[in-house]
């Protein structure tokens, strides 16, 4: 009797702990994803950017795309670029972002002359592939090192390299809102950049 009702135990034993048994398997996997997970972003401090810069750059792409030929060179203001210019150095901009990190020298982008919107948009999508492949194996010291920017002999800003990148991209969202500007004042179709614009609807 005393041997039947431990095999009855043992048995019980084994169906909750099979259970329990899966579930802490699924556990053990979760945590050991997310451990790899945190190792590749700490391996590389840029991934997280370059997926939001991905996101970015798809935009960036849209509202290029949208400037119609015959407007690239328009001028609204004496101190606005023209459509062309601001399109042209979305490119240039990243670009001399890529040749910094890859160098560790502060370095700015030429300034392209493009004269039709399809070209624009092959030196952009070349520029943003650049910068994605620098980021990929970039150095250490070149995201920790500071690059001050200097104007008439003092010292206006002095981020890392990792500041400099995070602010690139605003950068570029800043000039991108620039050129949907100049599309309204011209009466020119807007894309929507994280959402429809009054185009759309």
């Amino acid at each position: 009797m005393a041997k039947k009702a431990k095999k009855k135990t043992a048995k019980k034993a084994k169906k909750v702990s099979k259970p329990k048994a899966k579930k802490a398997v699924k556990k053990v996997k979760k945590t050991v994803s997310k451990q790899k997970a945190k190792k590749a972003v700490s391996a590389n401090p840029l991934a997280g950017l370059v997926g939001w810069y991905t996101q970015e750059s798809q935009a960036s792409v849209r509202m290029i795309g949208a400037v119609p030929n015959e407007l690239l060179g328009r001028k609204v203001h004496p101190k606005f670029r023209t459509p062309g210019e601001l399109a042209t150095h979305l490119g240039d901009s990243i670009l001399g972002l890529a040749e910094t990190l890859k160098t560790g020298k502060l370095t700015f982008g030429n300034v392209s002359t493009i004269n039709t919107t399809t070209e624009i948009l092959a030196h952009y999508n070349k520029a943003v592939e650049e910068f994605k492949a620098v980021a990929k194996n970039v150095r250490p010291a070149n995201l920790t090192k500071k690059y001050p920017f200097e104007m008439n002999g003092k010292v206006m800003w002095n981020p890392t390299g990792i500041e400099m990148a995070q602010a690139w991209v605003c950068h570029e969202i800043h000039h991108r809102a620039q050129i949907g500007t100049l599309l309204r004042i011209l009466d020119a179709r807007v894309p929507g950049m994280y959402g429809p614009t009054a185009d759309d609807m």
